[in-house]
């Protein structure tokens, strides 16, 4: 079997030198981040379910969480404050 390196070589084809750009850092997982935070707020920041994050995503909803913890998200406390001030008062 012939090595396609040495048949070009023999053809008189030039060998395109490879261009290696590197990633800015963090470019991967901030586009993760966006993405789940993204999905989560279309969802009420229900993580598992039929109509969950994780399902939206193709996801298991484990696998989403330990994404969430890897990426620091969490749901944003505004919301669980306005939820609590709506709760009936016991006194």
């Amino acid at each position: 079997m012939a090595d396609y390196r040495t048949e070009g070589a023999k053809r008189g084809w030039k060998s395109r030198q490879r261009t290696q750009i590197a990633p800015s850092p963090g470019t991967w997982e901030d586009s993760d981040r966006a993405l789940i935070v993204e999905t989560l707020e279309e969802v009420g920041w229900v993580v598992g379910g039929p109509s969950g994050a994780a399902t939206k995503l193709g996801l298991k909803r484990t696998t989403l969480m330990a994404k969430m913890r890897r990426l620091d998200i969490s749901r944003p406390i505004q919301e669980a404050i306005d939820k609590c001030s709506m709760a009936p008062e016991t006194l």
